[in-house]
């Protein structure tokens, strides 16, 4: 039946599946005090940060960056340990958002340096941490690196090609070279008319001295006043008498246009001086007025570390930017010509050591369509003992066309795209920091931006996300586990599903069927014979199902046709070719299972001589042949209890081990590894061990696997056969204990691999040394543990008799393939910022105590919360409590049905914070939400009614009434 399903029907299946069950099959968890930790299976990690609770069935992580990392502010870059709660950052929807919590852990493990094209600093962040990417590359242009399509190709591509890239989140350890990475441009318009510069006065009026001559403070924002500006930011100082200007000896006309300026804003005339000194040459422009000088030093900073664009007009239009951003270039900009390129072409180039200002002239640069490229160099002291402070150089092209970077529009929203040029991994064991930002739950750094608060919530949502199915499957499965009957969700939904369920029922029953041809048919007696040659034992036999597919199918087709299934499903199951014929015959049968014991597909071996010797079913919606182990099934527990697998090939490979007590064994079905498969066993294992044959495929097959697995941070070792040898054949010839002697000498992955290269080049001669060490440091640089790396080096050094050095040179070629910060201003916290706290704090009260929730609805309804993510949630505590007697965490997650909003309330329970005087702080925020609320509606009706007097209106008897009752609620 279609329909809803309901409330009570999911809690019976939640409270039948503990979610520390559930999650025991996908992970190692140990406890620890009231909860459980692991190792997160999402992601790469070496100390446990996953967390389970038993007592309120949740589950939470998240990926961080390291202190010092910078996170684009309102107010500049700041870094991530100093960013306050209510502080704004940007997201990836290009605005402002306030910061709702602050997250922090103790970190062992990796760390991801990704550097992008257009920067020469990287962002580094934990593997897990999730980034916004475009993975897209089908260009036709074949000659670019890069292959993302671009709107000005010369191909004319179809607009399809440029206009529907999908972006993604994905862990910063699935990114790969070239991939593209978004830097999110802030469109909010602000077009200042005019500024009261009164407000950047604050020096102290006194009695003594002379007499300060007045001056405009309300000025037109024009491009008078933005020349100026421009000027004053490349040239200028300021004393506490006067503001200067300094240009060279040949720049007399620029000098007379900063005199006419002045003289036209702000009524001053200026002194015209030439500097002959021997040190100091060129010309001075000097305007005498202190109140002037102290406006320009708080409009536009102190110094030239400290100048920047006023703060008030980095929203002007686009046209107004250009003027700042051409004055500056005028005074202070240079331009040079394009290396390696077959066009005349120049670039334009400021140079500055105010981050501020070098953030602030990319962003007026990204809004005027124009990617620049930002090159910092660090503080130095050159060979002739001058001290250099750290530098920030903008550089950008007017009008060209690039291969690699782009402005682009997706969905309303205008990024700067850029590919990835290097990757670089490295040990770290300090603090590392996350935040969770408002509705928009991401935030950026300098060079893009990135997912928040991680992955959090109930049995449902940790199934959903580790096996990458819909909230209707995940209740399915968990259904189907518990043992509890299920109404269909939806038609599609049922459609899907109820397909994928009938292949497994197609699949099972011919599964069944094969068995039965195996002891029931001549041919099939004649394939046991064959099996017990190869010492398979008949309960063995039965464990695995195996069986046999006759050269005629027309009993098992006419058996499936009776059964209702159709000749479309067969085929589409894999075992019909599209013409109808049998895909299996005349073939010993292994069936291939997946985790859950379903039969998903099947291997078949023929029986005597033929080609193919094996065939595997095709791909079909429930047979990924890159997404399954064979015998994943039956090893699974002994993977864990043994913490480690062995990976062999083929099927025997599996069978007569796991028959012999070698149960830890598990086939790829195929000669080499995909990278959905070392996903999967990576789930189980930390570690595995590589049993293949010593033949030339076998050992290739091998060493891909092998980078593979260093690539996902597996612990992998590896063993060859002796040529002619499979494993079950071994165990045949030599027996058990020879066999369980061989894999205890595996040897870890490098000692392995040099053992090989040595048997194929002699390491006496330099040609020799070279090829080893050509062959063997591509896969030194995958290693993502830097101790080990360094290990590694060391023991390749010193078999090669080769200075470490020149390894690491080498290395660092194979490998090959902080920005801006200020002081943040100091401003109070605004009622929207001590709202939002309050708020988090008493949703927070409200889990942790669920009898408060009929005391605060007597005074709080959800309107009273004006952040959407806190009304929510609280009209979510606020339906539950009406109709249940307790209210889980469980249950809110399952009310709510919003992945973001179960993060927060996730990361709130997970939280240890503690409240003394519960009922106190209770009503205490209850208060404050109260009374900031009222704070915001008052300084709302000021406002108004201060437009309105402004235009000599009439005022509202309403809103006057309401502002008085305001007035005098706070006055007291």
């Amino acid at each position: 039946m279609n329909g809803r399903i309901s409330d009570a029907l999911l809690d019976k299946i939640r409270e039948a599946n503990d979610i520390v069950s559930v999650i025991g099959d996908y992970a190692v968890l140990r406890k620890t005090g009231r909860n459980f930790k692991a190792l997160c299976p999402f992601h790469t990690e070496k100390t446990p940060s996953f967390i389970v609770s038993p007592e309120k069935q949740i589950f939470h992580c998240f990926g961080c960056f390291p202190s010092g990392a910078l996170i684009r502010t309102e107010e500049g870059f700041h870094k991530i340990e100093d960013i306050q709660v209510g502080e704004l950052v940007l997201t990836h929807r290009g605005r402002f958002m306030p910061v709702i919590r602050i997250l922090w852990r103790p970190y062992n493990g990796e760390l991801v340096e990704i550097y992008t094209r257009k920067s020469n600093l990287p962002v580094t962040l934990t593997t897990d941490h999730e980034v916004f990417v475009i993975k897209t590359k089908n260009c036709q242009y074949k000659s670019r690196k890069t292959k993302i399509c671009q709107w000005r190709c010369k191909l004319n591509c179809p607009a399809k090609f440029f206009k529907e890239y999908k972006i993604e989140k994905l862990p910063a350890s699935q990114l790969s070279l070239n991939d593209y990475l978004l830097y999110p441009i802030n469109q909010e318009i602000n077009d200042v008319k005019f500024i009261n510069l009164d407000r950047y006065y604050d020096r102290r009026i006194s009695n003594f001295g002379p007499e300060i001559k007045p001056i405009p403070t309300r000025i037109k924002v024009d491009e008078k006043f933005l020349k100026l500006i421009g000027y004053w930011i490349a040239e200028g100082s300021n004393h506490r008498a006067y503001i200067r200007f300094s240009l060279g000896s040949h720049e007399a006309k620029f000098g007379q246009e900063i005199e006419e300026l002045i003289k036209d804003i702000f009524y001053i005339k200026t002194s015209f001086h030439m500097r002959k000194k021997a040190n100091k040459t060129g010309l001075e422009i000097t305007a005498c007025n202190s109140k002037l000088s102290n406006i320009f030093e708080n409009l536009c900073g102190k110094g030239a570390e400290n100048k920047h664009i006023p703060f008030e007009l980095q929203n002007l239009p686009p046209k107004k930017q250009r003027m700042i951003l051409d004055a500056i270039f005028k005074g202070d900009g240079y331009t040079g010509k394009v290396a390696k390129c077959k066009e005349d072409r120049e670039f334009k180039a400021i140079t500055t050591v105010s981050p501020v200002l070098a953030e602030q002239l990319k962003d007026i640069l990204l809004r005027l369509e124009i990617s620049p490229t930002v090159r910092v160099a660090n503080a130095k002291i050159d060979k002739n003992k001058v001290r250099h402070k750290t530098a920030y150089t903008i550089l950008w092209q007017e009008n060209i066309k690039l291969h690699f970077s782009d402005i682009r529009q997706i969905n309303d929203l205008v990024y700067q795209i850029l590919p990835i040029r290097k990757i670089v991994r490295r040990a770290f064991a300090e603090n590392v920091y996350n935040l969770t930002v408002a509705e928009d739950h991401s935030y950026t750094t300098p060079n893009f931006v990135v997912g928040n608060c991680g992955i959090g919530g109930n049995v449902f949502n940790f199934l959903m996300k580790y096996e990458n199915i819909s909230f209707p499957e995940a209740v399915r499965r968990l259904a189907k586990k518990a043992g509890i009957p299920l109404p269909m969700v939806t038609r599609e939904e049922g459609v899907r599903v109820e397909e994928k369920e009938e292949l497994y029922r197609l699949n099972s029953i011919v599964a069944d069927y094969f068995s039965k041809s195996l002891v029931n048919t001549p041919s099939g007696k004649r394939a046991i014979e064959y099996l017990r040659e190869r010492g398979i034992k008949r309960e063995t036999m039965e464990k695995f199902r195996l069986g046999y597919a006759p050269s005629s199918w027309d009993e098992l087709l006419s058996q499936l046709k009776e059964k209702g299934f159709s000749r479309e499903l067969l085929i589409k199951g894999g075992l019909l070719t599209s013409q109808g014929k049998p895909y299996f015959w005349s073939r010993i049968i292994f069936p291939i299972l997946d985790t859950q014991d379903r039969v998903v597909g099947f291997g078949g071996r023929i029986l005597g001589k033929g080609e193919p010797k094996y065939l595997n079913s095709p791909q079909t919606p429930i047979y990924d042949k890159g997404r399954i182990l064979y015998g994943l099934n039956w090893a699974k527990e002994a993977i864990r209890s043994k913490e480690g697998a062995v990976v062999v090939e083929g099927y025997m490979d599996v069978i007569l081990p796991y028959q012999e007590g070698f149960q830890n064994f598990i086939a790829s079905m195929g000669t080499s590894l995909t990278t959905g498969q070392v996903y999967l066993l990576k789930r189980f294992s930390p570690q595995v061990t590589m049993l293949y044959d010593a033949d030339a495929a076998g050992v290739q097959a091998t060493l891909r696997s092998l980078d593979l697995f260093l690539e996902q941070g597996v612990k992998v070792k590896a063993i060859s056969l002796s040529k002619g040898y499979d494993p079950d054949t071994f165990i045949q010839d030599k027996g058990r204990e020879a066999f369980s002697k061989l894999l205890s000498q595996a040897l870890p992955l490098i000692e392995w691999r040099f053992q090989l290269a040595k048997s194929k080049f002699d390491i006496k001669t330099i040609e020799g040394k070279i090829a080893i060490a050509e062959d063997l440091l591509p896969t030194i640089a995958k290693e993502r543990n830097l101790i080990r790396q360094r290990e590694e080096i060391k023991r390749l050094s010193q078999e090669l008799s080769l200075e470490e050095e020149i390894l690491w040179m080498e290395l660092k070629k194979i490998k090959s393939g902080r920005l801006f910060s200020k002081e943040a201003l100091k401003v109070g916290s605004q009622p929207s910022d001590l709202l939002r706290k309050a708020e988090a704090s008493l949703i927070q009260l409200l889990l942790q105590d669920e009898s408060f929730v009929s005391l605060v609805q007597e005074k709080l309804g959800p309107d009273d919360f004006i952040h959407p993510e806190y009304r929510r949630i609280a009209q979510a505590l606020f339906d539950l409590s009406t109709r249940e007697k307790s209210l889980s965490p469980a249950k809110i997650m399952d009310q709510l049905k919003d992945k973001s909003l179960s993060q927060i309330v996730t990361s709130l329970l997970m939280e240890k914070r503690e409240y003394p005087r519960k009922e106190r702080a209770l009503n205490d925020l209850i208060k404050t939400i109260k009374d900031n609320k009222l704070k915001l509606e008052y300084r709302r009706l000021e406002k108004e009614i201060k437009e309105v007097l402004d235009r000599k209106g009439a005022i509202n008897q309403e809103k006057r009434t309401r502002y008085l009752e305001l007035l005098k609620y706070f006055r007291g």
